[in-house]
């Protein structure tokens, strides 16, 4: 069962309508198909739902993945205990756990006044790379260089425990006179044997897997302490350091992420609220890197304000701008803003109404909603567009509803004047 939205949430959608992103959909569509795009940029204002139609548009692509997977005899055995789980919900699950082909990184800067354009590119390399290589399980980068705590299961540690303790008394009661007794057609000693042979083989083998994915990070850890770098999840600060390129510092591992992850597309979002064009230099040589060779392509996809570039703008040449912003990207793809006094207003209408307590013009007036009137969302409409506002503001307006019941009831209170206290409190 999907999990229901809950009212007046906050975060963005995943299960937007695709009807109703069209043709911005479509166009994303055409650009991922064309196998030379690498870098595309979703260009709207803030607050415009890039996010939720990005998170809406790749879960739903997995989920139709996923629907052609499930008419396979062999997906449907091996996901048999999960037959009740709608796709929806999968698709929820394996982003959770890094199972589906895309990956965002959350670059959010809404209070700082960034000023030393160097720093901030280390930071948001630094903020990037964390994202990337430790947030994933070191379980599934055996070979990875990076130090991090790795955690064993009680049933894991179980295991290996029964592995060790059943070729230990295997090869002691292989010793003893007890394994003369003979059964039909087979002896003890013989199972035994078999036995001894198994876990000795099991063991050899974990001991080979471990020297094998080892030793090369010993040589490793040997190398950087004479090349004077650390690498490990803690970043060293030093300035000599900061000089380096982390991409390029990194640049194994992030292949080695990719190789093993089925990462495919990379969705950076608010990465322009740093006024810092050069981190997107660093990131379209990081993709070339990343896509060099016979092997599957990495797209990256930038959530980015109109005027990302306006900073290079000149007074000889006001198109700047543009011309750096169409020479960067493959495809730049224009979201139109919903927000509109219209809009607003429906959107006003349908926060209310979808509230316990509350509805819009309410003329049989139910006792058990308390009735906002349209003219009212009509001047509201013209100033508060952004979508996230609009919701807060009806949340808290039927939080209020509750806590003034009883004087709502007797009309103390009026429901609209209330309305208008609140919007009051968020302007000031």
């Amino acid at each position: 069962m999907v999990d229901k939205r809950s009212s007046g949430a906050l975060y963005p959608y995943d299960d937007l309508d695709k009807n109703e992103l069209e043709p911005t959909w479509n166009k994303l569509d055409e650009a991922l198909n064309d196998e030379r795009a690498t870098n595309i940029a979703i260009s709207a204002p803030y607050d415009t739902g890039k996010s939720s139609f990005l998170l809406s548009y790749f879960t739903n692509r997995y989920e139709e993945d996923l629907r052609r997977k499930s008419h396979c005899f062999l997906y449907r055995w091996l996901h048999r205990f999960h037959k009740n789980q709608d796709l929806l919900s999968k698709a929820r699950l394996d982003r959770k756990v890094e199972k589906t082909n895309f990956k965002f990184i959350n670059l959010p800067n809404f209070f700082l006044d960034v000023k030393d354009k160097k720093e901030s590119e280390i930071e948001l390399e630094k903020d990037i790379i964390s994202q990337l290589l430790f947030s994933s399980k070191p379980r599934k980068y055996p070979d990875s260089r990076i130090k991090r705590l790795k955690q064993y299961s009680i049933w894991e540690i179980l295991f290996f425990f029964a592995l060790f303790a059943l070729f230990s008394v295997s090869t002691y009661l292989f010793k003893q006179d007890i394994t003369n007794i003979e059964i039909p057609l087979i002896s003890f000693r013989v199972i035994f044997q078999f036995v001894s042979m198994l876990t000795g083989l099991a063991i050899l083998f974990f001991i080979f897997y471990i020297a094998f994915h080892g030793l090369p990070k010993i040589g490793w850890d040997i190398s950087t302490k004479i090349l004077n770098t650390k690498l490990d999840a803690k970043f060293n600060t030093d300035s000599k350091e900061n000089d380096k390129d982390l991409f390029l510092l990194y640049g194994d591992e992030l292949r080695y992420y990719f190789e093993k992850s089925k990462v495919r597309y990379l969705i950076f979002e608010d990465l322009d609220r740093y006024n810092n064009p050069l981190i997107f230099q660093r990131l379209r040589q990081l993709n070339i890197n990343l896509n060099h060779g016979e092997k599957d392509r990495i797209v990256f996809i930038y959530t980015l304000k109109d005027s990302v570039f306006d900073d290079l703008r000149t007074i000889n040449n006001e198109l700047e701008p543009v011309i750096k912003k169409v020479k960067f990207f493959d495809y730049i793809i224009p979201m139109v803003p919903l927000s509109s006094t219209q809009n607003s207003i429906t959107r006003f209408k349908e926060e209310i109404n979808d509230k316990s307590n509350l509805q819009v013009n309410n003329e049989k007036l139910d006792s058990k909603f308390y009735s906002v009137q349209e003219k009212y969302l009509w001047g509201l409409g013209a100033f508060i567009l952004d979508v996230r506002t609009i919701v807060q503001i009806c949340s808290e307006l039927s939080y209020y509803a509750d806590l003034f019941k009883a004087r709502l009831d007797r009309e103390e209170v009026n429901i609209n004047k209330l309305l208008g206290m609140i919007v009051e409190l968020l302007r000031n």
